[in-house]
């Protein structure tokens, strides 16, 4: 694999495809959550188009993350993001 460069010294960014998609994004919630033990998140995005599909993915990751350590998958379901944590994601 080879080395992320969406990774910056203060931030995360890149081309859309190129350097950061979806699929990043929700690697990048998981790892998140798995790295911290914080209780709450705050998710902050800007008003570019693909800033709404890149948050919820990170969303994504986060609550998948949660609901992995939780419990066994089986045995629950994981939360539905409701629309107004969907609009603010």
């Amino acid at each position: 694999m080879s080395p992320l460069s969406c990774f910056k010294a203060y931030d995360i960014r890149g081309r859309l495809g190129v350097d950061l998609d979806e699929g990043i994004a929700y690697r990048i919630g998981r790892a998140f959550a798995r790295a911290r033990t914080a209780r709450r998140v705050v998710l902050g995005r800007d008003v570019r188009a693909s800033s709404r599909a890149l948050s919820a993915a990170v969303a994504r990751g986060l609550c998948d993350e949660i609901w992995a350590c939780a419990a066994p998958r089986k045995s629950i379901s994981p939360p539905a993001i409701s629309p107004r944590m969907a609009a603010s994601a």
